[in-house]
């Protein structure tokens, strides 16, 4: 059975532990894999398979041992990453403010001053009319 991944022009945007899930769970030069590798980086030039560029600096931020992501996803920068526009930001503003004590952020992160990327995620989304589907840990 063969996957229509752009039936209704579906569009995949990924965050930070979702590329480093994929990457653990699905490793890029084992053959077995290679179908679904392939299928993400053909969606990619469609723009059906993206992500922003907080993610981008919360992976190049990343201090675990691998760094296939970081060179993965600067292959496809041009296509994969996007950037953060003002409407995204804005739309964000109101989310980092109620979550800002709740647990959904990141209080590491917050304590050193550092931006997280689920909430500018969220905004991207919103101001752009695609469906985000998360679920929390």
């Amino acid at each position: 059975m063969e996957l229509n991944f752009y039936e209704n022009e579906t569009i995949y945007v990924v965050d930070t532990s979702a590329l480093i899930m994929l990457e653990y769970s699905y490793k890029f030069d084992n053959p077995v894999f290679k179908a679904i590798w392939e299928e993400i980086e053909d969606l990619i030039p469609t723009g059906c398979f993206r992500t922003i560029d907080f993610v981008e600096d919360e992976i190049n931020n990343y201090e675990g041992k691998e760094d296939f992501i970081k060179k993965w996803m600067h292959k496809w920068k041009k296509h994969f990453i996007h950037k953060t526009d003002t409407a995204s930001i804005t739309a964000s503003i109101p989310i980092i403010n109620e979550e800002f004590n709740s647990g959904f952020l990141d209080s590491k992160k917050q304590a050193l001053g550092k931006e997280e990327a689920d909430p500018y995620l969220l905004g991207y989304c919103k101001t752009h009319n695609i469906c985000f589907n998360y679920k929390r840990k």
